[in-house]
């Protein structure tokens, strides 16, 4: 009797200590199901074990989305640094290109300044 009793009494706890749980995948049946699942019941500490493996994935979602964001970060810097190198680089062409201009320019006023002399003394 005892025993009988103390089956009841688990039988009632576990009863109130369960949840219910949709299966996304399982056709839709009547009554309180969800969208497109079907319901099973499973005990808190099933519960707690499907919380603590969507804590698990949760943080592995996040350390992948840590080193994908990572991944660009990187890859942004890259694109920044190759574009300064060649702004440094277009940057002493200018230098360059506008020095050998002064010089071509400094040589024809020369030139011309010569012209201009041999025209004065003839």
């Amino acid at each position: 009797m005892i025993k009988n009793a103390e089956s009841q009494a688990q039988s009632a706890w576990t009863k109130q200590n369960r949840v219910s749980v949709c299966s996304p995948n399982a056709p839709s049946e009547a009554g309180s199901r969800g969208i497109g699942g079907q319901s099973r019941d499973l005990s808190l500490g099933t519960a707690r074990e499907v919380g603590e493996e969507a804590a698990i994935a949760f943080q592995i979602t996040q350390a992948i989305t840590g080193k994908i964001l990572a991944r660009l970060i990187d890859r942004a810097q890259q694109r920044l640094d190759e574009a300064e190198e060649c702004l440094t680089w277009y940057e002493r062409q200018k230098l360059q290109a506008r020095s050998e201009l002064d010089e071509l320019e400094a040589m024809v006023s020369d030139l011309q300044a010569i012209e201009a002399s041999e025209k004065s003394d003839s």
